[in-house]
């Protein structure tokens, strides 16, 4: 158990891998309570876990770090479905970003990031310099709700492989240029969907360019009872999807000329 301490770096080389609080090997059930973290722009990640089995983290503020907020990932395709899942609740993490923001190219660069079953619940995350919250590996049936994101390039990114989890009460924006995206079936993992039976509700989205947008390969990804404003391109794009759903959504605030959805690829947004 860590609670109630403050942890503040000034030296990477005090840490261990860059991390002010580090979780791994044989280290289960770890609790991270009343905890602040300060990387001042020299450390890498404010929790790092990759041991994720019965990890509860409440009430952490983490600030300035370059790589990660909150890391939670064993980095093992098949250790999905965690013996005791994760929990994250109420954490305030800002200030995410390497000196050349937008460098690691979807590699780091999150204030949060998952990659098991578990459970993120209200968080706040700002300033993070490639997402808000990403979520691969092999999240499956995670549960994230009362995520609000702002000042970010993309709110939730859903990476492989990201598996039968439900986004909700979401609330991104509007400094955030696309709210949700649900990455392409790329070939390097074998044309394999990013995003497999997820669901995404009762969220706002005011992202200035799109809500949501369901990349290729997309398969059985629902939206549904949720409200977007400000967008310029469309609400929701669903790019050669696979079965995707989007219903009883509020698309009346989007900008004038944007689309409540479209089908054709994100490049072809103006973005002025």
């Amino acid at each position: 158990v860590v609670r109630g301490v403050v942890v503040d770096i000034d030296d990477a080389r005090r840490t261990v891998d860059g991390a002010a609080i580090a979780v791994w090997g044989t280290g289960r059930n770890v609790r991270i309570l009343d905890t602040t973290l300060r990387g001042n722009g020299v450390a890498r990640a404010g929790i790092s876990a990759q041991q994720p089995e019965g990890l509860e983290v409440r009430r952490v503020v983490v600030r300035r770090f370059t790589d990660f907020g909150i890391f939670v990932d064993a980095n093992d395709l098949e250790r999905g479905q965690l013996s005791s899942p994760f929990l994250i609740h109420n954490a305030d993490v800002a200030h995410v970003g390497r000196p050349d923001p937008g460098s690691s190219n979807g590699r780091a660069e999150a204030c949060i990031w998952i990659g098991n079953t578990g459970s993120v619940r209200r968080a706040r995350l700002r300033s993070c310099a490639w997402t808000g919250l990403w979520t691969g590996t092999s999240t499956d049936e995670a549960r994230i709700d009362g995520v609000d994101v702002d000042r970010a390039p993309t709110g939730v990114y859903v990476e492989h492989f990201t598996r039968d989890s439900t986004f909700r009460r979401l609330r991104i924006g509007p400094r955030v240029r696309v709210g949700l995206t649900a990455e392409w079936a790329d070939p390097a993992w074998d044309r394999q969907p990013a995003s497999v039976d997820n669901l995404i509700e009762l969220s706002r989205f005011e992202s200035w360019l799109v809500g949501v947008y369901l990349d290729e390969g997309t398969t059985r990804t629902t939206v549904r009872r949720s409200s977007f404003a400000n967008q310029s391109w469309a609400a929701i794009g669903d790019y050669r999807g696979d079965g995707n759903v989007y219903g009883s959504n509020d698309y009346t605030g989007i900008d004038e000329g944007a689309s409540p959805v479209r089908h054709d690829h994100i490049s072809s947004a103006a973005e002025g």
